[in-house]
């Protein structure tokens, strides 16, 4: 998504505001017991996160699974490596069973259909939220060092 004309560093400027954002919006959502909506904005941040990440690296994706992208194509680069590893990992949980769309839409669990409210608890959303935190916290802290601030 990135254009070297308009300038790589307004689009992770904004992928980084938008990322913040949908932490905000997590929060609230779980504020409100809305767990499943808290999941999908908290998937929402760590994915946002990333691809600034990956934009500042000169990599543009328009996809969901990065995971993959960001072990090849990150780890090997940055220093720090065991925060990129920890990065790796939350965005593994949140492609696995694909958080972001079973937080939306009705699902076949269990040999019956169910809601997603059924399927999320107030402890997942909490670790989803905590997880995007991290990431946020740890995509900021890097770009910062390399001159990228919100």
């Amino acid at each position: 998504m990135g254009n070297k004309k308009i300038g790589r560093e307004k689009f992770v400027e904004n992928w980084l505001k938008l990322s913040r954002h949908d932490i905000e919006v997590a929060e609230l959502m779980l504020k409100n017991y809305d767990w499943p909506n808290s999941v999908f904005y908290s998937q929402q941040s760590v994915e946002k996160a990333i691809k600034a990440l990956l934009e500042a690296n000169g990599i543009i994706v328009r996809e969901h699974f990065l995971s993959k992208i960001l072990k090849r194509e990150i780890l090997p680069k940055e220093k720090e490596k065991e925060t990129i590893e920890k990065i790796v990992e939350i965005s593994s949980w949140f492609e696995k069973d694909k958080k972001w769309a079973i937080t939306r839409y009705p699902i076949k669990r269990g040999g019956k259909i169910v809601l997603p409210e059924e399927v999320f608890t107030k402890e997942i959303a909490s670790e989803a939220l905590k997880k995007a935190m991290f990431v946020f916290d740890s995509v900021s802290k890097i770009l910062k060092e390399k001159g990228v601030e919100i």
